[in-house]
């Protein structure tokens, strides 16, 4: 994904180098906008990703599987794809060890 942000009249120049990087691009406004719309997303990433280690590091204190946490998530709104490839990551990782489907 490409977040643009500049003068409008240098679009129509940047375009196809966008499109040719990235899957879609998004236009964010003017100069210095598509950098602060890449702090916010990175600040949700961040967030996921902590709360993420938290749960599991929780579940893990409570001597509970983390991949029952999966599990219970499985196919919901907050089911997120992004969170269950960090948890897989995560040093100590019992995420995939008893969950019922891989993750």
């Amino acid at each position: 994904m490409v977040l643009e942000s500049g003068p409008q009249e240098a679009r129509p120049r940047t375009q196809p180098v966008f499109e040719a990087i990235g899957q879609r691009t998004i236009w964010a406004g003017e100069a210095g906008a598509g950098t602060r719309l890449k702090l916010v997303t990175n600040s949700w990433v961040l967030a996921v990703v902590e709360a993420g280690a938290e749960t599991i590091a929780l579940a893990e204190g409570l001597r509970l599987d983390p991949g029952l946490f999966f599990q219970a998530l499985e196919g919901g709104t907050l089911d997120l794809p992004y969170l269950r490839m960090k948890g897989k990551a995560m040093p100590g990782n019992t995420v995939t060890r008893t969950s019922a489907r891989p993750t």
